[in-house]
């Protein structure tokens, strides 16, 4: 049963994600809080799982010494149309766009 009620709650906020198709309208809603008009939790997983398939995290150094290191640039999103020709065996763009 609850299996059941997550399923069709985030499927329902799939659909919801869906209709909302103005960037710069997610943009400012994406931040701000729910009770003035912000996105909710759900919705904005929903979004991010519509846009990715994957995100692939590339190492940013060697040792220790590199884990407080964020690098935005070492991550690859992975969207559900290249995750397809990855698979078809096309060839893998350089990852540093």
């Amino acid at each position: 049963m609850r299996r059941e009620g997550r399923a069709y709650t985030a499927a329902k906020e799939r659909k919801r994600a869906r209709r909302i198709v103005d960037g710069a309208d997610i943009r400012r809603r994406w931040y701000l809080p729910e009770d003035q008009g912000g996105l909710s939790m759900g919705t904005k997983r929903a979004m991010v799982m519509e846009a990715f398939h994957a995100v692939i995290v590339h190492p940013v150094g060697k040792g220790m010494g590199s884990w407080g290191n964020f690098d935005p640039n070492a991550l690859e999103p992975i969207s559900p149309r290249r995750a397809g020709s990855l698979v078809s065996g096309e060839s893998r763009p350089d990852r540093r766009m």
